[in-house]
This record gives C-alpha cells, structure tokens and sequence, in this order.
C-alpha cells in the first residue's frame, strides 16, 4: 500500500547519503589538491635549500669554485642532479615577466654552467667544453635550451643590474652569489649584487690612477644594456659604486673610460 510518509523518509535518506557521499568527494579533491600544492612548494624550497648549501660548500670568498672537490663528492652530484631535474619539471610560465620567473631563470643559468663544468672537469676554460654556450641542453620547465637563450630571456627584463648575477664559470666574469636568489628579495639581491661586482678591484677598477676608469668587458658587450652611450653608463655605475675621487676625475675629463681584458680561464679554486 502506497504510504506517502514511508516515501518521504526515503527520500529523505537517499538525500542525506547523497551528500555524504558529495561531502567525502570534495574531501577527496581537497585533500589531493592541497597535497599537490604542498608537494610543489616543498620540492620548491628543497630546490633552494639545496642550491644553497652546495654554493656555500665550494663557493669561497672569492667567487671562486671548488670543482675538484665537488666532482669527487658523487652525494654532492647527485644533489646538484636532483636540482637540475627540477628545473626541467617546475610548472613555470617561462613568458610570464614577473620576480618568480625571474629568481628561477637567474639560478637555472648559474646552475647549468656549475653542471656543465662539473660533467668535462678537469677544463682550464669553458671555451675547451665544445659549444658550451649554445648547445641546447639545459632543460627548463620540460624545453631544451641553450645558455645564450637563457641569457637572452633574462637580458629581455630590461634590468641591466642582472648582469651582475650571471656567473659564466670565468675569472672575469661576475661574481658567483653565495646564496641563491629569491624572488621576495630580489630587488635588493640585484642592488647588492651589482655593489659587489663593482667593488672588486680585479673585476672594475675605479681608480683612475693611470687616467683610466677599467670596468668589465661585460659593459662593453652588451652596452645598449647600460645606456645608449658613455655618459649613461656613467651615471649607470654611479648607482651603485660608492662615492670617490673617480667621479670628479671622470667629470672633469681627467680620467677616460676603459675595459678590461677579460680572463676566461676557469673559476677554479683548485688552480688560484
């Protein structure tokens, strides 16, 4: 016999199971989210854990490295491995401009040169290491690139002051930062990076002794960078190089401008 209280009952209870089952669903999906997202930023900060002890391990004062050392610790390769490996699987929108995609571009190169290196050591230069700049085997976010294009995407922010952070495994080049880069503090790691390569007498001298304000090669090359001519340069080093006797002496024309011959035998602390 049709009872219409036993019906509504059961409806009642199909409701109720309904959105239990609904319930435990979006538990389910919640749960293996927040997994994801937590995975992903853990795998992130184990990345620059990682990078940091190893710089802070064979890194020393100088900027230079300690390749000997490294490519006989297999524990420290393997390490070095692991990060490359997360460069190559970080969901990272390598069109995006902003610090994140910045940090991540600036510490793939210097870890892809370390990398390189590492594989052919022992090297006097990275000009013995065939094509070592434009082979195209440095994986960022699941794409093969070549150093010269990670350069170029880091050059394509327009922030001249990154210069100053790629470290191209050369005596001359840029120093080498001991501690990675991040993204929360980037605009000061850039400023305080650029005061460091100008405060290096082997690096940039500011002088002026013999007439000759001697910067780096590296203002030379890429000088539409810097400035469109000397004068912007100038006051683009200014910025960041202390007061002295070399802004007067460049102001009043006693002192010129000069570049550096560049040193490209390795950064090795093996051999220095």
């Amino acid at each position: 016999m049709w009872n219409p209280a036993r019906l509504s009952e059961v409806l009642i209870m199909l409701g109720n199971m309904r959105f239990k089952a609904l319930c435990c669903v979006c538990l389910v999906v919640l749960f293996a989210c927040t997994e994801s997202v937590s995975e992903e930023a853990t795998t992130s900060l184990d990345s620059g854990k990682i990078w940091n002890e190893l710089l802070l391990r064979y890194v020393n004062d100088r900027s230079f490295i300690n390749y000997k050392e490294w490519k006989n610790k297999p524990e420290d390769l393997d390490k070095l491995e692991r990060l490359v490996e997360f460069f190559d699987a970080a969901p990272v929108d390598l069109e995006s401009k902003d610090a994140s995609t910045l940090t991540f571009l600036i510490n793939a190169y210097n870890a892809f040169v370390i990398h390189i290196i590492l594989k052919h050591y022992p090297v006097d230069s990275v000009q013995g290491i065939p094509k070592f700049f434009t082979r195209k085997d440095c994986r960022l976010a699941g794409k093969n690139f070549a150093l010269n294009e990670i350069e170029t995407m880091i050059r394509q922010y327009g922030d001249a002051r990154t210069h100053a952070t790629l470290s191209g495994g050369s005596k001359s080049a840029p120093p080498i930062k001991i501690d990675g880069f991040s993204a929360d503090r980037l605009d000061n790691q850039l400023n305080e990076q650029m005061q460091t390569w100008l405060s290096n007498r082997n690096l940039n001298d500011f002088d002026c002794s013999d007439k000759k304000l001697s910067v780096s090669k590296i203002f030379l090359w890429y000088k539409r960078d810097f400035g469109k001519d000397d004068r912007s340069m100038i006051d683009f080093l200014k910025k960041f190089r202390p007061d002295g006797e070399w802004r007067n002496k460049i102001e009043s024309g006693d002192c010129r401008m000069d570049f550096m011959e560049f040193d490209g035998s390795l950064n090795d602390t093996s051999v220095n």
